[in-house]
Order: structure tokens, then C-alpha cells, then sequence
């Protein structure tokens, strides 16, 4: 063919998917073609916390065929993810492990965050491009097999984000004893739910929601037998249905709706997660979004110029979202705003000597505002709370990996003798921790420059030379207190980059 080709391949909890597609002269996504192939997956991972040898053997099989069919399409990029099943199987590195050297596919296994924040991407790409949404407060929400996210998008901004693990056949997989002990799955579910709800009622508490945005494949399937049309479903229209379904037996669904390769109690699931939501909401209508996972990571492989644009848009979201999350602890934000510009400032400057990349910058960003965050619970010990709140956060566009970055940037920011090699880092690799190191190096140091927390200094600059970096205060302020607390963080500083770094004040 005489175009470029791409393909993503889902390893997902109940059938392995791959979609291929290319982008036409008028830079339309155009799917060749869609092969779809059950396994149970999801169910065994869930119920047994292990993945056998005989799904390994299937999956195995499944992604030879699918290599044939990249063969006779030509295609030149394929990405192979995995979701819930096979992330939460305590055998997973193995599995992989096995897949990888027995048909040469990397898998990139996401994290839940990492699969929300893909969907969510798109949801708020398409909401941008439409004018009738300007201004709006909107929920967005998306149920996978193993977890629900909901995320508020207020006024062009993500206000928060939250990741409950209430996913469809994980819900189901939970209340399956129960199941077998009353009609009324749908009942049972709703009670199960109650106390999530109560959570939530507490993040929309006094805010005014305009639209109800949501996607996901048994919403999709429930809207077409709500309404042939699917795109949006009256609240009305909901009810009804759910009235009408609820109490029925898993036999009774099955021969009212004959529903196909989907079992009824995930629906019953859905039906009630999204029930509980609606009730927090309040809005009147549901808008169903045709987005799926694949659809989304194929945008960003075959527009890439396009979603490298949009992907630097996204991060200031996340930005504001995480100084949001900031303002619920309570947080100095003058001094956050401080830090962040001169953490900035020191790693635009030393980009010869530190090697990272804009995704570091972008790290040293969320951790600069949310280092001090801890004092909300104990000031004595804070930077161990700021590391808790933010390892149990739901922080969007951030994935594990990120977390424990971030987490521990802000746990180690104010502590003496720091050691990289100490019990909590000794799980990430050496280079991980080398990157955690040069971030907090610097985070510190752009602490150290509002110390007092009175913003003494108007304007900083740093010069860069071959033996030492100095940096530039300009100020008429008194600077004994940050003088002092950056001789003390400059030592390591300058065992992590081999430089001495000097503070200088200027005054105009």
C-alpha cells in the first residue's frame, strides 16, 4: 500500500483486539480492518489472582495469527497493550515475560490511571472543538472491566479526578456469591455501591454540573437498547429502562434483550454505577461519546504532530488541576507559585548538565506545588504526609511510575543526609532513583529560595560556568534564613551534578 499503516492490539479481560487503520489524504483516520477474539481472561485473572499456562498458550496464538495479518497489511507501527486482567495478575511480569519472547510483541502493560487519562484525552479534545460546550461544567466518565474514573472538568479545567475500582466484571466477579443467593443482582450491586457514593456526594457538594459525558462498551450497548440513535440518553429514558431490567433474572435479560457477547450482570453493573452517579449529578441528560481506548491510542500514533500539540495543552490542565488538589490541603500557593518558577528556572538553565527530559520538567512542576502539602495534617513531619497524600491520589495525566516520583520528591525535600540507595527507593531501578535525585536537587534549591515564605526575592537568573553555577538573587530583603538553608541543601546539590552552586545577592 501506498500509505502508512499503524495497528494497536488490546490484550483486554474478555477478548484480545486489533484494530488496524490508516490516515487518508484529507487526515481522516480510516480502519482497515477489526479482529476480535474471546478469552476469558479477565475473569480467571480476577478470580484466581493468577493467569494460566493454557491462557498464556491462547493469547500466544491469537498474536501469531494477528502478525500474519500485520504482514499482509504492511504495517509499519503497531503498539500491544494490557489493561486490568493481566496488570493485576500476581504472575503478570512472567506472563509477559513469556508473550514477549514467544511472538517478539512488547507489551506496554497501562497502569489505571494511564488508561483513564488516554480516554479522558479525547473526550476533552472532542468537548473543545464543540462551541456548545464552552464554559461548561462537565462530568466525564468512563467504566473499564476493573475500574470506574470520573473526572470534573470545570470551565475548560480539570478540577479533579477520581479512580474507584468498581469496574464491570471486577463488580461482578465480587458480587457473584451473593448473585447466586438473590434475584435482584441489580439490587445487590446498588446497596454494594451506597457507600462510594457518599465519597463522591462530598466532591460535587455546591457544584452546578451541566453535562454528564461518559463512554465505555456496556454504555454503549445499553444506550442502543435504550434508543436506536445511542449519542444521548434522557435521564427518563434511563430510569425507565432500569425499572424495567433490575428485577429480572440473568435468564429473563437474556431472552428480553438478547444480548450478545456481553454478559447481563455487567450491564446490571453499569446500570447501577451509573445510576449512583447520575443521582450525585443531577443533570438530565447522559451523552454517549463513541470512544474506545484503541481509537484513541491509534489517534495519537497516526496525528502525532496533532497530539503532541494537544498533549502540551493537557499538561497545563493537569498543572492547574494539581494546584486544585493543592487548595484542598490547605497549601501556601504563593509559595508553591514560587518554587515552581524557580525550580523552572534552574532546570531550563542546567539542561547541559542534567540530561533530563520536558516529561522531568513537567514532574518537577507538580512536585514544586505539592511538596508542602503534608503540613495539612502534621507540620512537625510533613514531607512524610505530603509523600502519603500524594502516593493515594488520584492525580490525572500521572501514571504510577510518575507518582512515585513526585511522592517521593516531596517525602525526601527537607531531609538531611539523603541517601538514594535507602529501603523505600530500593525498588525502582538505578536509574529511576539517579532521576528522582537530580529532580530534588533542584527542587530543593528553589525551596530554599523562598524559605521564609514571604517571596523576598523579586528575580532571580543563574549563570551556568564549567565549575559552578551561580545564582543571581535581586532583592533588598534580609536573606540570612534562605542563605543559610541553601548552604545546607547546596551540598547536595553538588554531589549530584559535581558542581558547587553559589547564591549571590544583587541588590538594585
Amino acid at each position: 500500500m501506498d500509505y502508512e499503516t499503524s495497528a494497536v492490539i488490546n490484550i483486554a479481560s474478555k477478548a484480545i483486539i486489533m484494530k488496524i487503520a490508516y490516515l487518508d489524504k484529507e487526515d481522516n483516520i480510516i480502519e482497515l480492518e477489526k479482529l476480535e477474539k474471546p478469552l476469558n481472561l479477565g475473569i480467571e485473572s480476577f478470580n484466581t489472582g493468577r493467569i494460566s499456562y493454557e491462557i498464556v498458550e491462547e493469547i500466544c496464538f491469537i498474536l501469531k495469527n494477528f502478525r500474519n495479518k500485520l504482514k499482509e497489511y504492511g504495517v509499519k507501527k503497531v503498539k500491544v497493550i494490557a489493561t486490568t486482567a493481566l496488570r493485576e495478575a500476581k504472575n503478570s511480569k512472567f506472563i509477559i515475560e513469556q508473550i514477549k519472547s514467544r511472538t517478539k510483541f512488547n507489551i506496554d502493560v497501562l497502569d489505571d490511571n494511564e488508561e483513564k487519562t488516554i480516554i479522558y484525552k479525547q473526550m476533552i479534545r472532542i468537548i473543545e472543538n464543540d462551541k456548545n460546550f464552552k464554559n461548561a461544567n462537565i462530568i466525564l466518565s468512563y467504566i473499564g472491566t476493573g475500574s470506574l474514573g470520573i473526572m470534573y472538568y470545570l470551565n475548560g479545567e480539570i478540577k479533579f479526578n477520581h479512580n474507584i475500582k468498581v469496574g464491570t466484571i471486577k463488580l461482578a466477579q465480587i458480587l457473584k456469591e451473593l448473585n447466586n443467593e438473590t434475584i435482584s443482582f441489580y439490587s445487590v450491586v446498588d446497596q454494594y455501591l451506597r457507600s462510594f457514593g457518599v465519597t463522591l456526594q462530598n466532591s460535587f457538594k455546591n457544584e452546578n454540573v451541566n453535562y454528564f459525558f461518559i463512554t465505555g462498551r456496556e454504555i454503549r450497548l445499553i444506550s442502543k437498547l435504550i434508543d436506536k440513535h445511542y449519542e444521548q440518553i434522557s435521564i427518563n429514558d434511563f430510569n425507565t429502562f432500569i425499572e424495567d431490567i433490575k428485577n429480572k433474572t440473568i435468564n429473563q435479560i437474556n431472552e428480553k434483550y438478547s444480548i450478545i457477547n456481553e454478559k447481563p450482570e455487567n450491564i446490571l453493573a453499569t446500570l447501577a454505577i451509573y445510576k449512583m452517579l447520575l443521582s450525585i449529578s443531577k443533570v438530565n441528560n447522559m451523552k454517549i461519546f463513541n470512544i474506545g481506548l484503541m481509537d484513541s491510542i491509534l489517534y495519537e500514533i497516526l496525528k502525532r504532530n496533532e497530539y503532541t500539540r494537544y498533549e502540551e495543552d493537557f499538561e497545563e490542565k493537569v498543572i492547574k488541576s494539581a494546584y486544585y488538589f493543592g487548595e484542598k490541603y490547605h497549601f501556601d500557593k504563593i509559595h508553591a507559585k514560587n518554587v515552581e518558577k524557580y525550580a523552572l528556572i534552574i532546570f531550563n538553565e542546567i539542561n547541559n548538565i542534567h540530561k533530563l527530559k520536558q516529561r522531568d520538567r513537567f514532574l518537577l512542576r507538580i512536585a514544586s506545588i505539592l511538596h508542602d502539602i503534608g503540613k495539612f495534617i502534621n507540620l512537625k513531619n510533613h514531607a512524610y504526609y505530603s509523600y502519603e497524600i500524594i502516593k493515594a491520589s488520584d492525580l490525572p495525566g500521572l501514571n504510577i511510575k510518575d507518582i512515585e516520583v513526585v511522592s517521593n520528591i516531596a517525602r525526601l525535600h527537607s531531609k538531611n543526609n539523603i541517601d538514594i540507595n535507602e529501603e523505600t527507593l530500593k525498588i525502582l531501578t538505578n536509574k529511576e532513583r539517579i532521576r528522582i535525585a537530580k529532580l530534588l536537587s533542584i527542587l530543593r534549591i528553589a525551596d530554599a529560595l523562598d524559605r521564609s515564605h514571604t517571596k523576598k526575592t523579586k528575580e532571580i537568573d543563574l549563570k551556568n560556568t564549567k565549575n559552578k553555577i551561580i545564582i543571581n538573587v535581586y532583592t533588598t530583603e534580609d536573606m540570612t534564613l534562605e542563605e543559610w538553608t541553601f548552604n545546607k541543601k547546596s551540598e547536595f546539590f553538588q554531589e549530584v551534578f559535581g558542581k558547587k552552586i553559589i547564591l549571590q545577592k544583587v541588590v538594585k
